[in-house]
């Protein structure tokens, strides 16, 4: 099928909220397959794959040991029923995942909260959103403050908690109404200088709001690949330790 005929079906068909298209149809790039770093499109062109699909093909597209593993557990077991009926793996990816962040963090600092602990909880989850929420709502239960820090340019999802975090108008304007309005942005910093506004505003915030967590991307994707000074996530720790707040991590564009 040629990009203007799966272009065509999409208009026709999906949701025009959905995927952006150009009249022209000059954009999407229609992908048909792709290998390591390259995609090709519908008609046979190569490209470089800067985005690594969003993260997903962080270990590179058709990966053969990937492939591998995954037609291997498909012909075994396609699917369990996760939080009913759970499979092996599920136990073991978690106690892997609390090896390589909790665990580790915990070596580093044993005098910290999180070294006093042998392990951490994993929540596993389908999208950004939903493990964003899932954030959000542990914030809540362990502070009892619904409030929360995120910042300008941010994009967190689009989940009605995690729009509430999300620094997009055209995202948020048509369910205002709805939203709980619990969200206060505060501006993301670009250079050291930046730093004394941003410790001021979130120190504002957590004075005059009930603030329970800040929400940040280490690096900020959509908003535009801002990637902040060095100081900035540290200073952050230090607030939330002073507020009693949770720090939450976005990291689905940059990983663990």
């Amino acid at each position: 099928m040629k990009t203007f005929e799966t272009i065509a079906l999409l208009r026709d068909y999906e949701s025009r909220n959905l995927l952006f298209t150009e009249p022209d149809g000059s954009w999407p790039i229609v992908w048909e397959r792709a290998k390591g770093v390259n995609v090709w499109d519908a008609e046979g062109k190569k490209y470089l794959d800067l985005t690594a699909a969003f993260g997903v093909a962080a270990a590179g597209h058709a990966n053969p040991n990937v492939v591998k593993a995954g037609q291997k557990q498909m012909a075994r077991l396609l699917h369990a029923m996760g939080d009913v009926h759970p499979h092996a793996l599920k136990a073991q990816l978690a106690r892997e995942l609390s090896r390589i962040t909790f665990e580790r963090w915990a070596k580093k600092n044993r005098q910290s909260a999180i070294g006093n602990r042998q392990s951490g909880k994993v929540i596993f989850s389908n999208s950004g959103f939903e493990a964003v929420e899932s954030a959000l709502k542990t914030a809540m239960l362990a502070t009892g403050k619904h409030g929360v820090i995120a910042f300008e340019g941010a994009y967190h999802g689009l989940g009605y908690g995690a729009l509430n975090a999300t620094h997009r108008e055209h995202f948020r304007s048509p369910f205002q109404s709805q939203l709980r309005e619990f969200g206060y942005f505060a501006p993301f910093p670009k250079k050291t200088s930046d730093l004394a506004t941003v410790e001021f505003q979130v120190r504002h915030f957590f004075r005059r709001e009930r603030i329970g967590a800040i929400l940040v991307e280490p690096i900020q994707a959509r908003g535009g690949i801002n990637v902040p000074p060095k100081e900035f996530l540290p200073l952050l720790r230090k607030l939330c330790d002073d507020h009693g707040a949770l720090l939450i991590l976005d990291e689905i564009y940059t990983g663990f």
